[in-house]
């Protein structure tokens, strides 16, 4: 992971500023009043835990983005692209569910606008703070994430009677390294 230079229109300093503007990002989920909660919940939440923090932006995506890639996603790329203009300091989401259904992309994400200065944080508390502990345990999520989705792609390989050959390079794969009995 990159180290994150101060941004240009930001107090230059050896760390990032101190979180204090706010974007929101919220997704449509088909129903029009999601939207309004999901603003709500957020609010509520910076009201609560951060009280002197400040809205300065709400990004939202529509149900038809939904099956897009994050980094195609037109409301969440106008977010990325004002985090690295220095527009926002905290991308407030309600979980990371909002912001991908797969952990990669949640952890690209999250590099993005950390190289921009900026951190990811979510309301139900998954993600809320930046530094190296935090890119860490994204990459190793990401590690097990992917491990398990190849594991999974093998398995529906091996499990298809019509594929010998490929039931058998699965086999090989997943024993290569180890002693078999």
């Amino acid at each position: 992971m990159m180290t994150p230079t101060p941004h240009p229109h930001r107090t230059p300093s050896a760390a990032c500023p101190a979180p204090r503007r706010v974007a929101l990002y919220v997704r449509d989920e088909h129903h029009p009043s999601s939207v309004d909660k999901q603003q709500q919940r957020l609010r509520a939440h910076l009201q609560q835990h951060h009280p002197d923090w400040s809205v300065v932006a709400v990004y939202q995506d529509t149900p038809g983005s939904r099956r897009k890639p994050p980094l195609q996603r037109p409301g969440l790329r106008d977010a990325l692209t004002a985090a690295s203009s220095g527009a926002y300091d905290v991308l407030l989401a309600q979980d990371t569910r909002r912001i991908g259904r797969r952990l990669e992309h949640v952890a690209q994400v999250a590099e993005q606008l950390e190289s921009s200065c900026a951190v990811l944080m979510t309301a139900d508390g998954t993600l809320g703070s930046s530094g190296p502990l935090t890119g860490l345990i994204m990459k190793i999520v990401c590690a097990i994430s992917s491990y398990e989705r190849e594991q999974a792609a093998l398995e529906r390989i091996a499990n298809q009677p019509e594929h010998e050959g490929r039931r058998q390079r699965a086999r090989s794969e997943r024993t290569s390294g180890r002693a078999t009995s």
